[in-house]
């Protein structure tokens, strides 16, 4: 693979860690609309349900949680391999930059080039050094294998 195409593939792995995220907010939203919620009786309407809608609701809650949690463990298992590969690195600010860049986030959000320069104490310039010398390594131990 070339650096550029190592590069897309970490920034598909770097959207599919929001996703996760996401997903992950979403099973925690099904999960906090199954819990009761407080009674409110209204002396003017009285209505009556021939159907359990309640049993409905949990039921699609549930299967919709097992979905999320499908596709987050299909995303997360390419995070094992992105993982993989950025410990094939030699260089230990190389690896951390892939791993703060394309893994971390910061209140669910993926890091900024800022945020990953101020965590490593360094000039977003050379960051940016770093990445692209991260990316042309992958791309020779690539070529070795």
């Amino acid at each position: 693979m070339t650096p550029n195409e190592i590069k897309a593939w970490f920034t598909q792995i770097r959207k599919e860690q929001y996703e996760i995220n996401h997903l992950k907010q979403m099973i925690r939203t099904a999960e906090l609309g199954l819990l009761p919620s407080g009674i409110a009786y209204d002396k003017d309407k009285v209505q009556t349900s021939p159907e359990d809608t309640m049993s409905k609701v949990i039921a699609k809650a549930l299967d919709m949680q097992k979905e999320l949690e499908l596709s987050i463990s299909v995303l997360q298992q390419k995070q094992i391999e992105a993982e993989k590969a950025i410990q094939k690195l030699d260089d230990s600010d190389e690896r951390e930059v892939m791993r703060y860049y394309y893994m971390d986030t910061e209140q669910g959000k993926p890091l900024t080039w800022e945020q990953v320069a101020i965590r490593m104490n360094y000039y977003k310039r050379h960051v940016l050094r770093i990445h692209g010398r991260a990316l042309i390594n992958l791309a020779n131990k690539g070529e070795k294998e």
